[in-house]
């Protein structure tokens, strides 16, 4: 006979072990394609993490040897989700109850995505190369008698230049620097 499962006095379950150190412990090897862990429902499939009050955090660790690497949990106190690097010490996204996601940072107020880095870069590539497909795009889409262009900013978010829409002016692009504008193409 072997044993396969432990109840500790301590109330401890170990499946694969013999001192599990938490309330549930499972070791032991996963099986390709199902992990160690698999809950097979006839509908749909949740697992829910409890915490005890608004005041306390919930989430899951993800480990190598050991050594937790990185960490995906319910901030609480911020009503966020945090994906947060153990390692480097910081988070690496946030999204919000609101809908705003921060990468590199807290999502800013003002905006529903917030970049920050110390290299902030927001890359857009296609890959299908046939001649006839329009394969990258960032489009930029407002009410026509909205601003809708791409805003450059200094360290204290004053607006340095402006290329874009103006307000109420559909068909037309202009260039402004230091809130003037300096250059219209319209579509006479």
């Amino acid at each position: 006979l072997y044993e396969r499962m432990r109840i500790t006095s301590s109330g401890n379950v170990g499946i694969g072990t013999a001192v599990p150190s938490t309330i549930l412990e499972i070791a032991g090897a996963h099986t390709g394609g199902l992990g160690m862990l698999h809950l097979d429902s006839t509908d749909h499939a949740f697992i829910t993490l409890d915490s005890a009050s608004s005041s306390h955090d919930s989430g899951i660790f993800f480990k190598e040897a050991g050594t937790t690497q990185m960490r995906l949990e319910f901030d609480a106190s911020e009503n966020a989700i945090n994906f947060h690097d153990s390692i480097g010490g910081a988070s690496r996204m946030v999204v919000t109850q609101a809908g705003s996601v921060g990468i590199g940072g807290s999502p800013a107020a003002t905006s529903q995505l917030h970049v920050e880095s110390d290299k902030a870069e927001i890359r857009i590539k296609g890959t299908n190369d046939a001649a006839s497909d329009e394969i990258a795009h960032l489009i930029l889409e407002a009410s026509t008698d909205r601003r809708a262009g791409i805003t450059i900013e200094g360290d204290s978010n004053d607006i340095q230049a402006f290329v874009g829409r103006p307000y109420d002016s559909a068909n037309t692009l202009t260039f402004e620097t230091d809130a003037t504008e300096r250059m219209r193409i319209d579509s006479a």
